[in-house]
């Protein structure tokens, strides 16, 4: 059997003890003891709050917007595929499970059109 040795802050430490604690007086037929009113968790919490700072994220952590994909921009790739014999077919059936034409697909469903037409470009 192999041998694991783990460090642990002195809070996780402490939490463990406790634990450990609270098991052996289970076994042992104690009660136990008894949560720690509410007010001081809530103090505890709001405590931690206020310690970690408040950042704004930066222009490198935002996350950027997909871009919106159009109708012309999904016809386009469609006359694109559709040069392809082998995809000409698949591309057919997929905007006509959406609608009978491109200019008819709802503006919602483009961007999982773009999504799969991309995939058959591959």
């Amino acid at each position: 059997m192999n041998k694991i040795t783990i460090e642990l802050c002195a809070e996780d430490r402490a939490r463990l003890d406790a634990i450990i604690d609270e098991l052996q007086a289970l076994t042992n037929g104690k009660p136990i003891a008894q949560p720690a009113p509410q007010d001081e968790l809530f103090a505890t919490v709001e405590t931690v709050l206020n310690e970690v700072p408040i950042t704004n994220p930066t222009e490198e952590e935002k996350p950027t917007e997909a871009p919106t994909v159009t109708a012309d921009d999904v016809a386009k790739k469609v006359k694109e595929l559709a040069k392809n014999d082998k995809t000409k077919k698949a591309v057919k059936a997929l905007i006509q499970s959406y609608a009978e034409r491109v200019s008819l697909i709802p503006e919602d469903k483009l961007a999982e059109v773009w999504g799969k037409l991309i995939k058959l470009e591959d």
